[in-house]
C-alpha cells in the first residue's frame, strides 16, 4: 500500500506540476497577448495608411504618365510638321538655286529662238523686190506653206528642246 500511496502521490504531482506550468502559460499570455493585439492591429492600420497612400501615388503616376504620352504624340505631330516645314524650304531653295542657274541659259535660248525666227522671216522677205517688203503677203501659196512649214519645224523643234531643258533643269 506504501507503494500505490507513492505512486498516487507521484501522479498527482505530475498533474500538479503540469497544472502548475499551464497556470504560468496562461498567465504570461493573457498578459502579453492584449499588448501584442494592439501592436497587430497598430501595425495592420499603418499597413492599410500606405495601401492607400500607395494607390493615390499609383493613380498619379497613371495621370502623369498619360499626360506624358498626350504631351509627347503633340511633339511627334509638331516635329512631323517642322520636318515637313524644312523639307518645304529645302526643296524652295534648291528650285531657286536651279533657276539661278538656268533661267539665264534658258533667256539666252529664247533670245536665240527670237533671232532665228526674224532671220526666216527677213529670208523669206528678201524674196520680194526691195522697196515692197509688205509685199511678202502676195507671195504664191506654195511659197506661203513652205515657208509656214520652215517655221513651224524650227520653232516645234526649237520649243521642244527647251521645254526639256526646262524639264531637265526642274529635276
Amino acid at each position: 500500500s506504501e507503494q500505490v500511496a507513492r505512486a498516487v502521490a507521484a501522479v498527482q504531482s505530475t498533474q500538479l506540476a503540469d497544472l502548475a506550468a499551464r497556470k504560468s502559460i496562461l498567465k504570461h499570455l493573457t498578459e502579453q497577448l492584449p499588448d501584442r493585439a494592439a501592436g497587430v492591429r497598430e501595425q495592420l492600420a499603418d499597413l492599410r495608411r500606405s495601401g492607400a497612400a500607395l494607390q493615390t501615388k499609383a493613380a498619379e503616376a497613371e495621370q502623369a504618365a498619360q499626360r506624358i504620352r498626350e504631351r509627347q504624340e503633340e511633339l511627334v505631330a509638331r516635329h512631323e510638321r517642322v520636318v515637313g516645314a524644312i523639307a518645304a524650304k529645302l526643296r524652295l531653295r534648291e528650285m531657286d538655286g536651279v533657276a539661278a542657274s538656268e533661267l539665264p541659259r534658258l533667256w539666252s535660248q529664247l533670245h536665240n529662238l527670237r533671232q532665228g525666227f526674224e532671220l526666216l522671216r527677213t529670208a523669206a522677205a528678201a524674196s520680194v523686190p526691195a522697196p515692197y517688203p509688205e509685199a511678202a503677203s502676195r507671195c504664191s501659196p506654195g511659197e506661203l506653206s513652205t515657208l509656214q512649214h520652215l517655221q513651224q519645224v524650227w520653232t516645234g523643234s526649237t520649243g521642244s528642246r527647251l521645254r526639256a531643258q526646262a524639264e531637265e533643269a526642274d529635276t
